[in-house]
C-alpha cells in the first residue's frame, strides 16, 4: 500500500489468535469526550502496536471499542460508543478486574487512564495534566494500602 491510500481497519481477527476478551469486566465511569468526524475515523481504523515500546492495541467491532495489551493480547478495556448530534462518544466503559490478568486501580483512576489513552490516540491530546491527574489518583489509592501493610507488620512484631 502506498502512502495516502486507505488501509484496512484493524479487527480482532487481524490481531491474531492470542487476543482474548475481558474475563471479569467491571464498569468504570465513562470518559467525557466527543470525537470529531476525523477523530472517529481514527477510532474506526484502530491502533496496532508497531514496536515493543508500544503496549496497546485497539479495534472497533460494531459499537464496541476494545483495548488489548499488545504483548499478551489480553483485553483490558471495552468501551461502548454511540453517535450523538455532536459526534461519536463513549457511553459505557468496562475494565478487566481479574487480578491474575490486570492490576486494576479504583474506578476513578481507571477512568482517568482510559480517558488519557482515548484522548492521546484519537484526539492528539496528550496534555501533561491528564497524566498528572491519573498519577495523583493512583497515589491516593495506594496510600491506604501501604498504611494497612505497615500496620500489619507492626502487629506481627
Amino acid at each position: 500500500m502506498r502512502e495516502g491510500e486507505p488501509g484496512e481497519d484493524l479487527s480482532r481477527v487481524g490481531l491474531g489468535r492470542d487476543v482474548t476478551p475481558l474475563r471479569r469486566p467491571e464498569p468504570v465511569p465513562v470518559p467525557k469526550l466527543v470525537w470529531t468526524p476525523g477523530q472517529w475515523q481514527r477510532v474506526r481504523h484502530g491502533v496496532r502496536a508497531l514496536s515493543m515500546d508500544e503496549k496497546w492495541d485497539a479495534y472497533l467491532e460494531g459499537d464496541q471499542l476494545t483495548l488489548h495489551r499488545s504483548w499478551t493480547g489480553r483485553g483490558i478495556f471495552r468501551v461502548t460508543v454511540a453517535e450523538n448530534p455532536d459526534g461519536w462518544r463513549p457511553v459505557a466503559a468496562l475494565v478487566e478486574s481479574d487480578p491474575e490478568l490486570y492490576r486494576r486501580g479504583g474506578d476513578e483512576s481507571e477512568s482517568a487512564f482510559l480517558e488519557l489513552f482515548l484522548r492521546a490516540w484519537y484526539m492528539d491530546d496528550s496534555r501533561p495534566e491528564m497524566w498528572d491527574r491519573y498519577q495523583e489518583l493512583r497515589r491516593a489509592e495506594e496510600a491506604p494500602a501501604k498504611e494497612t501493610r505497615a500496620a500489619g507488620k507492626e502487629n506481627d512484631q
